[in-house]
């Protein structure tokens, strides 16, 4: 019986050594073989020292849109507008502190009816110029949207082109101040540029 097991191991040692070397060879290989994911001590320094690409930018929008020549026109504009909304509501509440005094120095006089009715138009005439007030507010700040609604549109313009340009991330207003830090080797001011564009854009076809 020994016999013929050591028969029958002698005719497979072959035939498992031929089974088990592609094995082992693979196994050498793959020792080898640095893993993929894996870059070489060589490559590791070379892209440490690649510099950083700016992804975004950053400027003031206020800044900007107040460099604009347009810009002074609109708020002088708007100063005009104020002062003659100023000028009507003076106008009301002198109005109303003359017809106060007169009340007053007549209401010990007046009979009761005529009393009542003052009394009711002081108080009409105190709530509309409350209203006026109210009003000339809302109406300011509208006024003031739509004459600077261009100028923000063609300072938006600049902006976005130099981000298109730059392949930007996006582009940070800094008046927001929500922003307290900005990686510098990230980011770049692009308030320069922006003003020249700006200005290119302002002058004459005959000076550009």
């Amino acid at each position: 019986m020994n016999r013929y097991l050591q028969r029958t191991r002698q005719r497979l040692l072959p035939l498992i050594a031929l089974l088990t070397l592609p094995t082992l060879s693979v196994c050498a290989q793959e020792a080898e073989t640095p893993a993929a994911d894996t870059p070489s001590p060589q490559t590791a320094t070379t892209l440490k020292a690649l510099p950083a690409t700016p992804r975004y930018g950053f400027c003031s929008m206020t800044a900007l849109l107040q460099s604009l020549p347009e810009y002074a026109q609109a708020m002088e504009a708007m100063q005009q507008l104020r002062e003659r909304y100023e000028l009507e509501a003076q106008h009301n509440e002198d109005d109303f502190r003359r017809r106060f005094q007169e009340y007053l120095q007549g209401q010990k006089n007046f009979p009761e009816p005529i009393l009542l009715k003052r009394q009711g138009d002081l108080e009409r005439a105190m709530e509309e110029g409350l209203e006026f007030r109210r009003q000339a507010d809302s109406l300011l700040v509208v006024a003031e949207r739509d004459l600077l609604a261009p100028l923000r549109k063609r300072v938006e313009g600049v902006v976005k082109s130099i981000g298109t340009e730059r392949g930007y991330d996006y582009v940070i207003d800094t008046d927001l101040a929500a922003f307290p830090f900005l990686n510098p080797a990230l980011s770049e001011d692009i308030t320069a540029d922006a003003l020249a564009k700006l200005q290119e854009a302002s002058l004459p076809a005959t000076q550009q």
